[in-house]
């Protein structure tokens, strides 16, 4: 009579050991990382450079304008984290395809007038995962051109 082998399932530590190699050579990866040379206001033919502690009068930004995140380098994808300053809202989107843009795909800025405040992430990977490449935060009024 023939001994029957009985399947024996690997030890848990070469599981993990094999999986932290397999994902470790992608982060460590020879892919220099881009980073952030700005943001704009932008409608796809005009652009104003969006800066620090700037006003803004919604009336001479591009008509039906959103924020452009100006990346150089390799990047997969960016995360917008907006937060009004007035009344404390926080909106977030993740942008996996070029250009990256608040709101998503190239949509009209929606949020109003006020004081805001955009922290932007860029990444390595898609779905603003693994490798964060650079970081930038901007706080910025738009107003109608009336003082209060």
């Amino acid at each position: 009579m023939k001994e029957k082998l009985s399947f024996q399932n690997p030890k848990s530590f070469l599981v993990v050991f094999f999986t932290l190699l397999l994902f470790s050579s992608n982060l460590l990866a020879d892919t220099d990382c881009g980073h952030i040379t700005g943001l704009e206001f932008s409608n796809g033919h005009e652009t104003v450079m969006l800066k620090d502690h700037e006003v803004y009068n919604i009336n001479d930004l591009p008509e039906h304008f959103y924020i452009n995140l100006n990346v150089d380098g390799y990047s997969q994808s960016a995360r917008f984290i907006v937060k009004n300053l007035d009344t404390g809202s926080t909106y977030n989107i993740t942008e996996n395809l070029l250009p990256y843009t608040f709101p998503a795909g190239n949509a009209s800025w929606h949020l109003g007038l006020g004081t805001f405040k955009i922290t932007t992430y860029l990444y390595k990977f898609d779905l603003a995962w693994g490798f964060k490449c650079d970081t930038e935060t901007v706080t910025f009024t738009i107003n109608d051109g009336h003082q209060p």
